[in-house]
């Protein structure tokens, strides 16, 4: 009976450290980041359907044309898209040009061609974020749901894991 309690401590003392490894990585998983997978089309080409990223759940300082996750509880369902407008300011689209209190953006990350309707002027209210797909004529966005509200944004994207060839952080 000593011989197999002898076991048993053993056993226990020589997988302590795998257990709390184990437990860290899924405290890690909960609290820090979590993978995510792309469901369509709407930050094409920046992300693809079934693209695999992961969300930082520690940013919560969101800056211009950061990608960010919306909590499925803003709209039904989770959603990614681009900060495109700040809590204070003033945006608009006319004639196809996204313009910031007045100044034109540059958005590189859009495919040539990209066609974003009318909108606006808008003022941001504090706390809040506008928000928009790189795929605009394919996104339900800020254009849609309105400014979306600070809490329901679950943090931002800034790596892609899959697909392999397209590993690393996000343009």
């Amino acid at each position: 009976m000593e011989k197999i309690l002898n076991y048993i401590t053993d056993t226990i003392r020589k997988s302590m450290g795998f257990i709390i490894l184990l437990i860290a990585i899924i405290i890690i998983r909960i609290v820090a980041f979590t993978p995510l997978v792309v469901d369509g089309i709407s930050m094409s080409p920046t992300l693809k359907d079934n693209d695999y990223i992961i969300l930082n759940k520690l940013d919560n300082s969101f800056e211009r044309f950061e990608v960010v996750v919306i909590h499925e509880d803003f709209s039904g369902e989770g959603l990614i898209k681009r900060v495109i407008g700040l809590p204070g300011e003033t945006i608009r689209c006319k004639n196809n040009v996204v313009s910031i209190n007045g100044e034109p953006l540059s958005e590189d990350f859009l495919n040539e061609g990209t066609f974003t309707e009318d909108f606006g002027p808008l003022v941001i209210a504090d706390g809040f974020y506008y928000v928009l797909g790189d795929n605009r004529e394919h996104s339900s966005d800020s254009r849609r749901y309105g400014v979306i509200e600070k809490k329901y944004i679950e943090g931002s994207v800034n790596l892609r894991v899959y697909p392999f060839n397209k590993m690393g952080t996000l343009d």
